[in-house]
């Protein structure tokens, strides 16, 4: 699942910006780093496509409702798992204030919370 290419706009920051070419977005942050608007990402990362046998082996028997996702990005695993995996929670955790800023286009109901995805805490059960 991508993101709706008319929601993301070009951006030009200081931790990284944002490119359109041939109509699809890219987010480059530097040193060779980037993401690309594509379907891949979430049909891989949460075991939905063809080949992805060891992630669904990972994932058999797993419920989605409660997820947190660490790092933002251009919004493409939260945005999934809230339309695709029909998760209840969407927790991601960024520690990028800019890029928190930028994203407005995904679920108003994923929750963004600004902090580092190594010391975060939690009483909430994810996945």
């Amino acid at each position: 699942m991508k993101i709706d290419e008319s929601k993301i706009t070009e951006h030009s920051g200081s931790s990284f910006s944002v490119t359109k070419t041939d109509g699809v977005s890219k987010i480059d942050f530097g040193g060779n780093h980037w993401i690309e608007n594509a379907d891949y990402y979430g049909e891989v990362l949460f075991g939905d496509c063809g080949s992805c046998t060891e992630m669904q082996a990972l994932y058999e028997g797993v419920s989605f409702d409660n997820v947190l996702v660490g790092g933002l990005g251009l919004g493409l695993l939260p945005e999934y798992a809230k339309t695709v995996k029909n998760s209840t929670v969407v927790d991601v955790i960024e520690n990028n204030t800019e890029l928190i800023d930028y994203v407005d286009f995904i679920d108003s109901d994923v929750n963004i919370i600004e902090g580092d995805v190594y010391t975060y805490n939690s009483n909430k059960k994810y996945f």
